[in-house]
């Protein structure tokens, strides 16, 4: 077992670790275990979060905290803050039917920048990426070099 496996055990050491990572706006690597983000991201894969305040957007992929576990779904929703004033997120998992129930934003982590699966490396969009290196690898076998002419046009 790793170190940081052994710190997490812990839900409140994971609330410590969470807060140190957001109050230094780190970039983490963590690796997802379970199959609630696939097929997009595949248990195993290891995913870079950049953590601290940002702009939470629909779509993008996130990390919150919720009953002791570190969570990676899908932003499906934000809501405007109740009595509180605090934004509420909806998440959910590409595999799941159901969304999560709402994640205050104090329980946000950080946000998925990069994500390597195992044997190949996939930026923040990495379904455009994947298919605009297809693209490219069909462009590429459609041009081919054209000989000069020797003594003419």
């Amino acid at each position: 077992m790793n170190a940081a496996a052994a710190l997490t055990r812990d839900p409140r050491r994971l609330a410590a670790l969470c807060e140190l990572w957001r109050a230094s706006g780190q970039e983490v690597w963590i690796t997802l275990q379970g199959g609630s983000m696939e097929p997009a991201l595949p248990s195993g894969s290891r995913l870079l979060l950049r953590c601290g305040a940002w702009e939470p957007q629909v779509g993008e992929v996130a990390a919150f905290r919720r009953e002791g576990y570190l969570v990676v779904h899908r932003i499906l929703r934000v809501e405007a803050g109740t009595g509180s004033g605090e934004r509420q997120f909806l998440f959910q998992g590409d595999a799941n039917r159901e969304p999560d129930a709402p994640v205050s934003e104090g329980d946000l982590v950080g946000r998925v920048i990069e994500v390597r699966t195992p044997g190949r490396l996939q930026g923040l969009w990495w379904g455009v990426a994947s298919r605009g290196r297809a693209w490219l690898r069909r462009a590429r076998g459609a041009v081919r070099p054209v000989a000069r002419r020797e003594g003419g046009a």
